[in-house]
């Protein structure tokens, strides 16, 4: 990709009127390289109080449905993203996966991006930011073997120049979603999206906590616009990928209504 194609994005970015236009963009783009899928995440600090690594919403397109329901169990142990907070160069899936030792919990990751979400092939670009922020975009493939290799060394240096060119644009038209300050949910928000997120629906978790459906549903409704989602599921999702909640192994929530 030549600066002038480079340039061209950057222009369409900065006439886009939504973050979601600009995504569409993105996406756009990465498909001409021959990706697949795309996805951008920001994350306001690359460390948890805990000392843990961070995670942060994701942002995707072309990803298939319900992808985060997986990734929701699997994403705990993403062993791509913590070696990506320690690198200013792309990382190659592959590379992750052959060459480093991984855990059982860090393989069973990778095999869900391969198999569960159909990615064998994938490229992260890291953009370290000052105060310890922290950005990235993934290209993702359905190729592998020898096809990825090639595929791979012909899309890693413009990849990189477009998720620099986006984020740094995005970041400046869209402040709302990019550099907001950490999530503040009330200790009671949290208590509610956790048993959310253990399976539990609005009455259960008023019966838990001695208090009315209607107060829980009230605290599960705050918590979904504070995180910007629509569903409490998409609630425990956003929650869980930034360290708010613990997911257990075990199947989604069943109480994407029980805010209503």
């Amino acid at each position: 990709m030549g600066m002038p194609t480079i340039e061209a994005f950057g222009s369409r970015l900065a006439a886009s009127r939504s973050f979601d236009a600009a995504l569409d963009l993105l996406a756009e783009e990465t498909l001409g390289l021959g990706l697949d899928g795309v996805d951008y995440a920001f994350l306001p600090s690359i460390r948890l109080l805990t000392g843990g690594w961070a995670r942060g919403p994701i942002f995707a397109r072309n990803f298939p449905s319900r992808w985060q329901a997986g990734w929701m169990k699997h994403g705990l142990f993403d062993p791509i993203l913590p070696l990506t907070y320690r690198r200013g160069l792309p990382v190659d899936w592959q590379a992750v996966r052959g060459n480093l030792p991984l855990s059982d919990e860090q393989r069973a990751a990778l095999e869900f991006l391969e198999s569960g979400m159909g990615f064998p092939g994938g490229i992260t670009v890291p953009i370290h930011l000052p105060g310890n922020r922290f950005a990235f975009v993934s290209g993702v493939s359905r190729r592998a073997g020898q096809e990825w290799t090639a595929l791979s060394a012909a899309t890693m240096v413009p990849l990189m120049a477009l998720a620099h060119t986006f984020h740094h644009i995005v970041a400046t038209r869209f402040p709302a979603v990019v550099g907001t300050p950490p999530l503040r949910l009330t200790r009671r928000e949290i208590e509610c999206l956790q048993f959310a997120a253990n399976g539990n629906s609005a009455p259960a978790t008023a019966r838990l906590l001695n208090r009315s459906v209607d107060t829980v549903r009230r605290h599960l409704k705050s918590a979904m616009a504070k995180l910007g989602a629509k569903t409490i599921a998409q609630s425990v999702a956003i929650g869980a990928s930034c360290g708010l909640l613990d997911v257990d192994c075990g199947p989604l929530p069943h109480a994407p209504h029980d805010a209503r």
